[in-house]
């Protein structure tokens, strides 16, 4: 299974969506100026008609008709303007809401979020499993939410990676073991792998557009009914039945469209749930993990039933059935219980009995998650490896997650000192850590670093930072720290955000330059905590890569400079005539690799870090699938010399993660 391939089929997915919901709402606003049209014309013979026996007007069929043919061209295309403008901007409205990511969406649903320093030893071991996955498959850690629900289910929200977050009910983490609550989470992040994520916003927003015709219908029928109770009182002439025929028939024409989009949804997303099952199953290995998970559903009283009110709107994005519907064949957003157990476990055969086996709490006996026997020196992962280790790992971006790679996160965490882990779950302590990832290893710059700090921070933080410094030797896990500490940070309010980004860019320039690795965490910090300010990345449109030749030409020159420079963005000379020429074999070999041999080297001089952002930017509109080209090229050059620095490295992840492309950590000695 390849993470683009099932991008590139959800987005093929999504275009049909796109399709048949853009061919329903022409019909319903069609449906909609024809009843407006007719609104118009029962007004206009009212005005003519007589009034039947009830005192009502009557209305002759033939003046109807002939009033709704003098209706003018220009009345119906504004009623069609009209209509369609309410649709879009109802949609509109709703997307908007949902832009800011996954958090909006558990906050509606009551989410409360897990304090990365929580003493609950479920809680932590659930984010303990959060954080493996995340390090393991190479994205950003998201933010865990607990629903006060009993029922046991889940669900994955946001339109990327970056502000994805996760939701978990109290009953999932009190009822299902480790292993399970694994499986349960690695079927979240496949949605989030998948592409599911965005499509299931789009779902939200677009049906929550048809509605709004709905509710201007109910609204219309409410206002013109009590009109005409007023009237009958009174004894006035009754003129409202026109309105409340325009309300009733506005109501009736968005609830349908309701309806027939809320199959088209539940259709989708039950297939979108067979692909995350397997997933979930190739990325832990152990399909007893998820299959038991689904049966504990099966067995236990209250189901996977979610019963916060807004659980209707977004019951195709969790784990299990969420709301039970009338109709529930037609409309049911996951396929039966039955039917995804069989397919996980060949030999499973359904219970007679409503109770299910292994129906017990958790009692994780390893709250960390950590595998005895892992020894590995952190240390390690700052020495040179070699090129064909890279290559392997390049080979399997967007791929599964193996064993090795959820064991090697775990070795990391346990490796981790455990004041740094501490910090990274903590606001005061994330911020620091972020600090102390960007002092300088010269002394003399390192003290007007600390000084900036000092004069910026409070004196919790500068302290926190002083402590901190000493733990954090090993550039190799940088980005590794960074994303332990993003949770966190994703938290801090607008104003905090804002003092927090000043400190950052004034540590960065304290040298007056730009390193690499600079760059790369501030790039990871800002796509994550900034996402609305960062470059292009909503539309995958570009599918031929040589359109993107510049672009391409200018990522591979920085990729090939960083074998031999740390500091790309200086305008100094190449040092000698032999680094010229690795540098130059570097980018001849990625420029092959792409199959583009008319790309030249860009010189370092015209090189800025301006026109380096401007280019990964424009390199993210390329289609999914492209992705993995550029990366397998950018890794040709790395490995060129089959030995990859650990600078190459962490900038090969931080394009990366630009790009949308989780890159699974790279495991020593594998």
């Amino acid at each position: 299974m390849n993470f683009f391939e099932q991008q590139d089929r959800a987005r093929k997915r999504t275009g049909l969506l796109v399709l048949l919901f853009s061919l329903a709402v022409l019909c319903l606003v069609f449906a909609s100026c024809v009843l407006v049209a007719l609104f118009f014309a029962l007004t206009q013979s009212s005005s003519i008609g007589s009034q039947g026996a009830t005192g009502l007007p009557s209305y002759d069929s033939q003046s109807l008709l002939y009033s709704l043919q003098m209706l003018p061209f220009e009345t119906v295309g504004g009623i069609f303007l009209v209509v369609l403008s309410v649709v879009l901007l109802g949609s509109t409205y709703k997307l908007s809401q949902l832009s800011a990511g996954g958090s909006v969406v558990a906050d509606a649903m009551g989410g409360r979020l897990i304090n990365m320093n929580s003493r609950n030893a479920s809680e932590k071991t659930l984010l303990n499993i959060v954080e493996e996955m995340a390090i393991a498959s190479g994205t950003p850690v998201p933010p865990v939410y607990v629903l006060d629900e009993a029922a046991i289910n889940a669900f994955a929200a946001g339109t990327t990676p970056q502000n994805a977050a996760i939701g978990v009910t109290q009953g999932a983490i009190e009822q299902l073991d480790r292993s399970e609550l694994q499986g349960v989470i690695a079927h979240e992040f496949s949605h989030i792998f998948n592409g599911d994520m965005r499509l299931n916003m789009r779902l939200i927003g677009i049906l929550y557009g048809i509605l709004v015709i709905g509710g201007v219908g109910y609204y219309m029928l409410r206002v013109a009914s009590r009109g005409a109770m007023m009237r009958g009182r009174s004894g006035s002439k009754n003129s409202a039945v026109p309105f409340m025929a325009l309300g009733g028939g506005l109501m009736v024409i968005g609830y349908a469209g309701t309806f027939f989009g809320n199959l088209i949804k539940s259709a989708v997303s039950r297939q979108r749930e067979f692909l995350a099952d397997a997933s979930a199953v190739q990325f832990t290995r152990d399909p007893g993990g998820i299959g038991n998970a689904l049966k504990k559903i099966g067995g236990f009283s209250e189901g996977s039933k979610i019963i916060h009110p807004e659980a209707h709107e977004a019951s195709h994005m969790f784990f299990g059935q969420a709301v039970s519907f009338f109709w529930n064949g037609l409309f049911a957003t996951h396929p039966p219980l039955a039917e995804r157990i069989a397919r996980i476990d060949r030999g499973w055969v359904a219970p007679v009995t409503a109770e299910m086996e292994g129906n017990r709490p958790v009692g994780d006996q390893n709250i960390d998650g950590r595998i005895a026997g892992f020894a590995g020196s952190h240390a390690l992962y700052s020495q040179p490896i070699e090129g064909a280790l890279l290559t392997e790992s390049i080979a399997n971006v967007g791929g599964e997650i193996t064993l090795a790679q959820q064991a090697f996160a775990r070795e990391l965490l346990a490796t981790l000192p455990t004041p740094v882990v501490d910090a990274a779950h903590e606001s005061y302590g994330a911020r620091a850590l972020v600090y102390c990832l960007l002092l300088d290893s010269c002394e003399i710059i390192r003290t007007k670093q600390l000084s900036i700090i000092s004069s910026h921070c409070d004196a919790l933080t500068a302290d926190m930072v002083r402590a901190l410094q000493h733990e954090l030797t090993d550039k190799g896990v940088f980005l590794d720290v960074l994303d332990l500490a993003l949770p966190v940070l994703k938290q801090l309010s607008p104003r905090q955000l804002r003092a927090f980004d000043e400190v950052i860019i004034e540590l960065i320039h304290a040298d007056n330059k730009i390193e690499l690795l600079e760059w790369s965490l501030y790039n990871i910090v800002r796509i994550n905590l900034w996402p609305v300010k960062s470059t292009a990345r909503a539309f995958n449109q570009v599918s031929n890569i040589k359109m993107l030749g510049r672009s391409l030409g200018t990522i591979l020159s920085v990729v090939s400079y960083a074998g031999v420079y740390e500091n790309i963005f200086e305008n100094t000379t190449i040092k000698n005539q032999n680094s010229e020429l690795a540098v130059s074999a570097c980018f001849d070999a990625a420029a092959k690799k792409l199959g583009l041999m008319h790309l030249r080297l860009v010189n370092r001089q015209a090189i800025t870090l301006d026109t380096f952002t401007q280019a990964l930017a424009l390199l993210n509109t390329l289609r999914p699938l492209q992705k993995p080209r550029v990366l397998k090229a950018l890794a040709t050059a790395v490995t060129h010399d089959n030995v990859v620095q650990p600078l190459e490295l962490q900038l090969l992840r931080a394009i990366a993660l630009s790009l949308d492309c989780p890159m699974p950590r790279l495991m020593h000695g594998a």
